[in-house]
């Protein structure tokens, strides 16, 4: 909703409020709203039960409970651990070196006390701030995948099939819109700065902003269909708001005095010593250190609720102008960015009249950014700040977590890009990008979006090169799986595909064992009158009997047919009488040798049998006679 839309609803609900002069109108409306709020609240409370029944007997919400339980245990638990404690020992610390006498030697235990306090404070930074990044990796993709695990609870929605909506605006729980929810965050976020009211003002914008964002994951709708459900039924969202601040409140205050509790009882129990450590914990551990991640985790939870309970139905024109705050404040934001930078136009263009025109290499840039990244220097600064997950793209998709979700991350992502590629091969994008400026007021007049930021949509999407670009990272991501790559035959005078390892060609089992059965011939005596030679090397007794149950297992025929009957047979005689199972003496010496060398004869036969058979176009496996 635009800057003077916004202004010109709320200029409108004042008018009519001002000239009706009508306070029981007013009560009336507020006792609605009221009302409404309430209700919605009460089949949250409801759809309790459901949730519960779900949580044991359906599998994506099963899925999904486990995992916001990994992320609470794996990460924000043991960064948690690591804040509070080392905050601790630095105030313990420091209280410790006030009380003493300073000594300024350089060697000395205040020196040793400082440095190792210094050592533990970065070390317990790197840590939690590598345990901060995963945590948020991979709740931002519960996140996006909220929508998409709660899709059988939700009623079908037709109202865009039944207008024709274009899926270029019908991505559920699109990247897009993630991106605008942290933005308008940062943005409400500002307010809490201004002196006395800006905490709660901030506090009330921030329910309201999450409970439309809650709405927006719910909705299997187009965003255009979105704003109109938010506008008719505001109510809504403002309940999912409440719901999530309600139960982040409570949970924060659940942990906090669960952990004085906790640590009371240990100190009672505990040594003298000990036990003057957790007197400090009796107030329990404060919510600072977690309250923000609880946040949104539960918003994840509250997604799983709302799916569970009563859904409105989406409307196709809205029949009530109730002014949305959020959209109020957005709009005052892009209207003050946009009357900085059109005062800026003015004099920037005299500070850079000498500078030559530079555009953007966008096709080189992934090039350039891949080989930054891997340079051994950036490498092993990432090994140090960043969770294994973020060290590079495989890591981040074989994640326990990720690689679960990782198929419809990637579908999310391949439909983004495409949205994007189908967008700038629209004739209206093209007219748009020939006349910019005409373009960005019109967008700004009608939709509140800063003219900065329509400009540099329609340059990205009137760049061939960028689009190019983008059609690479698409391929490139289309091709990224979990788990190991599969092993691909590549010849040496083939080229690899992408993602494909280079392999030397790998021979089928039959010409192995017909090579090796080869060399054998030769080297056996020709001869077969001739006594064989008596030796006594073992290791080539056991190559011979290995070669002979290799052949008989590796050879694929029916053990009907003549050849296949003399293997498996031969293979099964050989095999007990080395064990002597079957109750017989071993063989010697002198028996084993010719033993192998009949099995020599045997096998060479059964080699050239398997060459001509291969080079029969009509032999049949099980059927053709084994005639030498």
């Amino acid at each position: 909703m635009g800057w003077w839309i916004t202004w010109d609803v709320a200029k409108d609900v004042g008018t009519k409020v001002w000239e009706n002069a009508s306070l029981t109108a007013f009560a009336i409306g507020t006792a609605s709203v009221t009302y409404n709020t309430i209700d919605y609240l009460c089949r949250k409370v409801s759809a309790l039960p459901k949730v519960a029944y779900s949580i044991v007997f359906h599998q994506n919400t099963k899925t999904v409970a486990s995992h916001l339980v990994r992320i609470g245990i794996q990460d924000v638990l043991p960064m948690v651990t690591a804040s509070y404690t080392n905050d601790f020992l630095q105030r313990r610390g420091q209280a410790y070196l006030n009380e003493q006498q300073q000594d300024e030697s350089l060697l000395s235990v205040d020196t040793l006390i400082q440095s190792s306090l210094i050592l533990l404070n970065t070390a317990c930074w790197i840590y939690t701030k590598r345990r901060g990044m995963q945590a948020v990796a991979r709740t931002v993709t519960l996140i996006v995948e909220a929508s998409s695990a709660w899709t059988d609870k939700i009623p079908k929605m037709k109202i865009c099939e039944e207008e024709q909506c274009s899926t270029l605006s019908n991505v559920q729980g699109s990247f897009q819109d993630l991106v605008s929810y942290y933005g308008v965050e940062g943005l409400i976020k500002l307010v809490s700065y201004i002196p006395i009211v800006g905490e709660g003002t901030a506090s009330a914008l921030s329910i309201y902003h999450n409970g439309r964002y809650i709405t927006t994951l719910l909705l299997p709708i187009c965003s255009r269909h979105q704003e109109l459900f938010l506008k008719e039924y505001p109510e809504y969202a403002l309940a999912n708001g409440l719901a999530l601040a309600g139960t982040s409140a409570l949970a924060s205050w659940m942990i906090e005095s669960s952990t004085g509790a906790i640590a009371t009882k240990l100190a009672t129990l505990a040594p003298a010593a000990i036990s003057s450590l957790l007197v400090g914990l009796s107030a329990g551990i404060p919510r600072g250190y977690y309250e923000t991640a609880v946040h949104q985790l539960l918003l994840i939870a509250q997604v799983g609720i709302a799916a569970h309970g009563k859904i409105p139905k989406p409307v196709k024109k809205n029949s009530r102008n109730i002014p949305d705050p959020v959209a109020l404040y957005v709009g005052a934001i892009n209207f003050s960015v946009d009357w900085v930078i059109e005062g800026g136009k003015k004099k920037l263009p005299s500070l850079f009249s000498k500078q030559s025109g530079y555009s953007v290499p966008w096709e080189k840039l992934p090039n350039i950014a891949r080989a930054v990244w891997a340079n051994p220097v950036v490498s092993k600064i990432t090994w140090v700040f960043l969770p294994r997950m973020l060290q590079n793209s495989q890591q981040f998709i074989d994640d326990p977590l990720i690689s679960y979700h990782w198929e419809g991350l990637k579908q999310k992502a391949v439909d983004e890009l495409n949205n994007a590629n189908e967008a700038s091969r629209k004739y209206v994008i093209r007219a748009a990008v020939m006349v910019p400026n005409a373009t960005t007021e019109t967008v700004w007049f009608f939709a509140g979006t800063p003219k900065i930021l329509t400009r540099f949509v329609l340059a990205i999407l009137g760049n061939q090169s960028f689009q190019n670009m983008l059609a690479d990272e698409r391929r490139t991501i289309e091709g990224m799986h979990s788990g190991l790559a599969p092993s691909v035959v590549v010849g040496e005078t083939e080229h690899s595909l992408r993602g494909q390892e280079e392999e030397r060609p790998i021979k089928s089992k039959i010409s192995e064992l017909e090579e090796e059965l080869d060399q054998r011939v030769k080297e056996s005596p020709e001869d077969s009158s001739a006594k064989p030679t008596v030796t006594s090397e073992e290791p080539e007794r056991g190559k011979l009997l290995a070669l002979e149950s290799k052949l008989a297992s590796k050879v694929t025929l029916a053990p009907s047919t003549k050849l296949g009957t003399q293997i498996h047979k031969r293979h099964k005689n050989r095999f007990f009488s080395e064990r002597g199972d079957n109750g017989k003496k071993l063989p010697s010496e002198n028996e084993t040798a010719s033993n192998s060398a009949n099995n020599l004869k045997f096998l060479a036969r059964t080699g050239e049998t398997l060459k001509r058979n291969a080079n029969d176009e009509n032999f049949v496996p099980g059927q053709n006679a084994f005639t030498q």
